[in-house]
């Protein structure tokens, strides 16, 4: 078995060669292909040089070489791909040797399984990225899921944040599920990642693998995208919980999953009302927060973890 590598480019002149030198040469990789997003910076440059340089590097633009964002650059990427299996890595992060030798190994002895996912860890380019990056409230350096959990809870526990959470540069997934759930959504700025997961463990079979030592690295910089835009987390959150309500909708998902995800809605629409008292979704909501407060609180407890 073979997978396709994405890596999204977009500023990161300075580490995307750092990031395909560590994982174009291991085994089991069929393809790299840098997906660049319209960078200022000599990324588009640097990139065309490494797709020179190795067979296995392609460059993809968008049309007119315009900047689409995270979600879109990354699903241009997949749709282009060759493999059956796609992983996936930041431009400035790396990958660990042997990054795919368990993963690819459960995939092919276990058909039914739709996705791996496993730990990665952090490294800081800076003692100023390592003070941001405490004062949003992150003091782990492994993100992971903290237990071993079968794969129908692992949708509730993403949800409601019970046992950590798994990062894109740790997954493999088949390239038939992120089809099937549509891919990455494009209309959110941050949390495309997140989205997708809880997506992916609503509809697949995600199983863990190693959890408890990285199989990549993320790099902590002051350039990096999410640390910019921590400053409207809540309204972010709010847009997250609102595409991941309506997809729950439209797929006509179970509804104990309808019911958590409609939960973690309402709950960021109150905080984001008590921050901002003339919120223009205040109004609309208020009333639903009544309604639903009481019901949802009920049918979590009846429904339990199990059922989810």
């Amino acid at each position: 078995m073979n997978v396709s590598i994405i890596i999204p480019v977009y500023n990161a002149a300075k580490f995307v060669g750092e990031a395909v030198s560590s994982i174009v040469n291991q085994e089991h990789v069929a393809e790299v292909l840098l997906v660049e997003d319209g960078s200022k910076d000599e990324s588009l440059s640097v990139c065309s040089k490494l797709a020179d340089a190795n067979p296995k590097v392609a460059l993809l633009m968008h049309p007119n070489g315009e900047n689409l964002g995270a979600a879109a650059t990354r699903n241009l990427g997949v749709y282009s791909s060759r493999s059956d299996l796609i992983a996936f890595l930041d431009a400035d992060d790396i990958a660990l040797p042997n990054r795919f030798e368990f993963p690819l190994k459960m995939l092919s002895e276990n058909p039914s399984i739709d996705g791996v996912y496993e730990a990665i860890g952090t490294m800081f380019e800076d003692s100023g990225s390592k003070e941001r990056w405490e004062a949003l409230g992150f003091r782990e350096q492994l993100t992971t899921v903290t237990k071993v959990l079968c794969p129908n809870e692992l949708f509730y526990h993403l949800v409601m944040w019970k046992a950590g959470h798994f990062h894109l540069d740790g997954l493999v997934v088949r390239k038939s599920l992120f089809h099937k759930v549509g891919g990455f959504n494009n209309s959110l700025r941050l949390h495309q990642d997140s989205d997708l997961h809880m997506k992916l463990a609503a509809i697949g079979t995600l199983v863990p693998g190693r959890l408890t030592e990285p199989v990549a690295i993320r790099r902590i910089h002051s350039d990096n995208r999410y640390m910019k835009l921590r400053t409207d987390a809540l309204q972010s959150q709010l847009l997250l919980w609102r595409a991941l309500h309506d997809w729950a909708e439209e797929s006509k998902q179970r509804r104990s999953r309808r019911l958590i995800v409609r939960y973690r809605l309402v709950r960021c629409l109150r905080s984001l009302c008590g921050e901002k008292k003339n919120y223009p979704l205040t109004v609309f909501y208020a009333g639903v927060a009544r309604l639903m407060r009481l019901e949802i609180s009920a049918r979590l407890k009846l429904f339990g973890a199990g059922s989810f």
